[in-house]
């Protein structure tokens, strides 16, 4: 029989910093969420809900306009402005194909004119040039670090991201039982036990902050062999068994033999 005779080092809990912004709102009922940011020492209100799928943001014009002393009213008036939003709706490549994809009105606590980012940039250069600039800065920011925390999401389903993209490539529609048979695949055949039990017996967050570096290097090595067995199309259990003799082989090299 051959045996993993790795040892657990003390684990420890690290902490993951964020962007700050003043704050976080969210409305469960509609699946929106908000966040409070601060551009010119202006406290505007975006809607990030579809962050997550796009680079799309709704803006509050209404508070974006107040400090010059405008109204959206008087902007969506302009020929000028009319003239652009045509140009966004004949764009082949945009979904954007009239004002309500643009332009939406929101009651009560956090209510005013939203504007989606395409015309509030436009909006913005309106007020104020240089009120443009800095909220397209922190736009940009703002959809980078998405992408950042995106990524970081994927990676944490498996603990691998090339490991995850391989199984939503080839997974139509893709389940999140998905994501965990391919990690468990491996957390069975280095640690003997699922994450869900490891976790719970080393009491920690996540696999590797547990386990040694014998059995990360084994973990890392045997995702990427994974990786490239489910891009070929090879069946579950054939990825088992092919990974499973990887390991044993492995561990005949490393003269770990019960």
């Amino acid at each position: 029989m051959l045996k993993s005779a790795f040892r657990k080092p003390i684990h420890h809990h690290r902490s993951i910093g964020f962007l700050r912004v003043l704050s976080l709102l969210k409305e469960n009922s509609m699946k929106t969420k908000y966040e409070v940011i601060e551009v010119n020492r202006a406290e505007i209100v975006v809607d990030v809900s579809l962050l997550s799928k796009s680079e799309e943001m709704f803006f509050n014009a209404t508070q974006m306009a107040k400090p010059f002393g405008k109204k959206p009213a008087e902007f969506l008036r302009l020929d000028s402005t009319k003239e652009y939003m045509d140009e966004i709706f004949k764009g082949d490549d945009s979904h954007i194909k009239n004002s309500g994809n643009l332009i939406r009105t929101k009651r009560g606590k956090y209510g005013g004119t939203f504007l989606h980012n395409e015309l509030a940039f436009e909006f913005a250069g309106w007020c104020s040039a240089i009120f443009r600039r800095n909220l397209h800065k922190w736009a940009e920011k703002r959809i980078k670090q998405e992408a950042e925390w995106k990524r970081s999401r994927l990676e944490a389903k498996t603990g691998y991201l090339p490991m995850t993209e391989a199984i939503h490539r080839h997974h139509d529609p893709v389940k999140h039982y998905h994501y965990t048979n391919e990690a468990d695949l491996i957390n069975r055949i280095v640690l003997g036990m699922s994450a869900k039990k490891f976790k719970e017996i080393h009491e920690v967050e996540h696999v590797r902050e547990a386990v040694t570096a014998a059995e990360l290097s084994e973990l890392d090595r045997l995702q990427r062999i994974n990786t490239g067995l489910i891009e070929i199309g090879m069946e579950f259990s054939e990825r088992k068994e092919h990974l499973t003799k990887c390991h044993n082989h492995e561990l005949i090299l490393l003269g770990e033999v019960a």
